[in-house]
């Protein structure tokens, strides 16, 4: 099945979520080089929680939404984008008031310095495996909208 076919075959909430993440990847992109990876994350973390609680199954909705975050990564770039994918789903999940953690960590069975991004709701990774924590140790820093010390 072509992209195109694949797109059009999509709901009507994962075409808006596809296109959000189409459109919102290249600008967390840009906005890391321009601003750094500290000043980025401390305006971002600026950025309200969502209060109003929208009729979305807050179990599975963090799944779609990374589906389709990681879809429309597959379309833009030719490299790891973890971290530009990790921030477009933290920040398109605080538009509807679903609380997550952006955590970054290195791997700790590999030689050489491995790093990676990924969010996590209550304790568990929503755009990785199970197996996460046996690969990369996170550090103690995270992105949520409490934590002050970035």
């Amino acid at each position: 099945m072509s992209r195109l076919k694949k797109i059009l075959a999509l709901s009507g909430a994962e075409k808006r979520t596809f296109l959000a993440a189409l459109w919102g990847l290249p600008i967390v992109y840009l906005r890391l080089r321009l601003f750094g990876f500290k000043n980025y994350l401390s305006r971002l973390q600026r950025t309200p929680l969502a209060t109003t609680q929208l009729e979305i199954d807050h179990l599975t909705y963090p799944t779609l939404v990374s589906r389709m975050v990681n879809a429309a990564a597959r379309l833009l770039f030719r490299r790891e984008a973890c971290l530009e994918c990790s921030i477009m789903l933290w920040s398109l999940l605080r538009r509807k008031g679903i609380e997550g953690e952006l955590k970054i960590g290195v791997a700790t069975t590999e030689p050489g310095l491995h790093a990676h991004a990924w969010v996590e709701i209550d304790g568990a990774a929503v755009n990785e495996s199970a197996q996460l924590d046996e690969r990369f140790k996170a550090f103690k820093s995270s992105l949520t909208a409490n934590h002050k010390n970035l």
